[in-house]
């Protein structure tokens, strides 16, 4: 039997080099955490936590605000059943597809695309002891390891962090 997917969207960022709440950002005609819910939604997962939204439907609070992803992260894999399958998915990313989710998906022990570290897709097998900053920590900590993504896919995989990156994609 599979373990539950849990999907973690990493939206509690200051998003300083945005100048403004990159979640909220519409591309297209959704926002990107919009993108982000409905992109888990359709690669199957059983529970999505937006974190750093605790006034979301689907938040969670950060217990350390700021702090960045990885200790983000570490806080509610503590909190995790174990063994579980875990994907996480930054709320910057609004051209990701299902094609790619489901490249990390179907790796037995998980993965990231290479050059990048999220997003990631692993497979928690026993509680980790983590305090590290970065994410590169994390990934090596669960085991995870890169793969090679299609070189067609490098918009896709673009963070949009920055008002150049997001140029002329904001729908409001």
């Amino acid at each position: 039997m599979t373990e539950p997917l849990t999907t973690f969207i990493l939206a509690g960022g200051r998003s300083s080099r945005m100048g403004r709440d990159k979640a909220t950002i519409k591309v297209g005609a959704r926002t990107m955490l919009e993108h982000a819910c409905s992109l888990a939604a359709d690669v199957g997962s059983d529970r999505i936590l937006v974190l750093g939204r605790p006034d979301h439907a689907l938040g969670v609070a950060d217990d350390r605000p700021y702090e960045g992803p990885a200790k983000a992260l570490a806080t509610q894999l503590a909190h995790l059943s174990i063994p579980a399958r875990i994907l996480v998915l930054p709320v910057d990313m609004p051209f990701l597809k299902p094609l790619h989710i489901n490249v990390l998906l179907t790796q037995k022990h998980g993965c990231h695309f290479e050059r990048q570290y999220l997003p990631f897709a692993a497979r928690v097998k026993e509680s980790i002891a983590f305090d590290g900053d970065r994410v590169r920590d994390l990934l090596a900590a669960l085991g995870v390891t890169s793969i090679q993504g299609d070189p067609g896919w490098g918009s896709a995989l673009q963070n949009i962090n920055t008002p150049d990156a997001l140029g002329g994609l904001d729908g409001q």
